[in-house]
Order: C-alpha cells, then structure tokens, then sequence
C-alpha cells in the first residue's frame, strides 16, 4: 500500500488519478457489455475494445498517451496483486491440477522454453533489432513477470510489456478460433493453451467461456511467469549477443 500511495503525487493531481481511472473502467464496461451481446465473439475481446476505446477517446480530447498513463498508476500497481488473487483458483481446483501432475507441469514448463526459443530464433532469423529480440524473449509471460526480469536483467522493460499485451490481445482472438474444437472436447487442454499462450488476457477469456478450468490457465500463467523468470537468465548471453 505504501507503493501506491507513493505514486499517486507522480499521477501530475488526484484529479487526472480519478479521471484516468473513471475513463479507464467506463471504457471496460461498455466492452464488456458489447462481449455479452456478441455472445463472447473472440474478436469481441473486452481489453482489445477497451483499448481501441481509450485510444479513440485520447485521440478526439488531443490527450497524451504519457499523461494518461500517469493517471492510471494506481492500476498498473494492481497488475502484481492480480496475478498473485490467481492462486484462488489454483487453490480451489487443486485436486484437479493434482491428478493431472507431472504431464500438466511439464508441458507449461517445454511450452515456456519453445516460447522463449522460438520467439527470439525468430526474430534474429528476420535480424531485427537487439532490443526488440531481448523484449521479444518475455513476450509470453504476464505483465509484473515481463516487467520484473527485464529490470532485472537490463533488457527494455517498457518495450516488453507493450509485446506482451500485443501477445495476449493476439492469442485471445486466434486461439478460440484455432482452437473452438478442444474447447468444447476438452476445456482443461484449452485452458491451458490460453493461459500459456496469452497469459492474463486469455485467461481473462477463460474466465467468461470455461470458467471451471480456469485453474488450469491460471496455473499455466503462473508456471510460465515463474519458468521464464529462470530460464530467461540461463539464455540471456544467446539472446543478448
């Protein structure tokens, strides 16, 4: 709580605090309004409409981006205790995670290495640049992950988050499509796509379409976060160099 109380004089008053995150809530409700009547359509995602909202909104006022990001401080301070309110879940399907066991956890952990390998092989195949190729290694990961490791490790951790929310905007519209056959075959499998893949945003989808396997993606984006957190470290000098 020090933390946020700490940001707020940095959010320029109270008044651009308040209003930053009135815009920002008004803006998800109507998204999650315009979900429901589309029936949870995947290109219906509610963050993807919140943002498109909030951009329109910036653009017609001739706000500035920094201005509004200062505003909403206090709910980018959120992000780490909402990943951590994911062990509820966890917690209460944990027969569920334990039956699965071993092969649950491997495949996050095989799925968070290829994330990492491919990405970044990728990107040095299409010789992009250095920066972009060391915050493309933590595009798989949730936000605080993303943000804390490259801190951490000197790599761009501004850049890094805006890739992660490319990935989890991109995997909650294509994966529900890619995937609409497992979903209803097998919801835990597709929860663990979703939650590995597109970390909080499509778990976020999980929330709303199977929400009785939201456990799994929980885990996933938890296991994930916590494997790249150490393996990114192990494969820094290959992704730096």
């Amino acid at each position: 709580m020090a933390g946020l109380m700490e940001m707020l004089p940095n959010a320029a008053s109270l008044a651009q605090v308040a209003g930053g995150i009135l815009a920002t809530m008004l803006a998800y409700g109507v998204a999650l309004r315009l979900g429901k009547l589309t029936r949870q359509h995947p290109l219906a995602n509610p963050i993807l409409i919140a943002a498109l909202l909030l951009i329109a909104g910036l653009a017609l006022a001739r706000l500035p981006v920094r201005g509004y990001m200062s505003s909403v401080e206090p709910l980018r301070w959120l992000l780490g205790p909402a990943t951590v309110a994911f062990g509820l879940p966890i917690y209460r399907q944990r027969a569920l995670i334990i039956s699965a066991g071993k092969a649950l956890i491997g495949a996050i952990l095989i799925g968070s290495l290829a994330g990492i390998v491919s990405a970044v092989g990728l990107a040095k195949l299409l010789d992009l640049s250095p920066v972009t190729i060391r915050a493309l290694s933590a595009k798989s990961i949730t936000s605080p992950f993303a943000i804390a490791v490259m801190e951490r490790l000197g790599g761009p951790a501004e850049l890094a988050a805006g890739l992660v929310i490319v990935t989890g905007l991109l995997g909650a519209i294509l994966l529900p499509v890619l995937l609409k056959r497992e979903r209803e075959r097998d919801p835990e499998s597709y929860a663990l796509a979703l939650g590995l893949s597109a970390h909080i945003v499509g778990s976020q989808h999980v929330a709303r379409i199977a929400p009785q396997a939201l456990s799994i993606a929980s885990l996933a984006l938890t296991l994930a976060g916590l494997a790249t957190t150490l393996l990114l470290p192990l494969l820094w000098p290959w992704i730096a160099g």
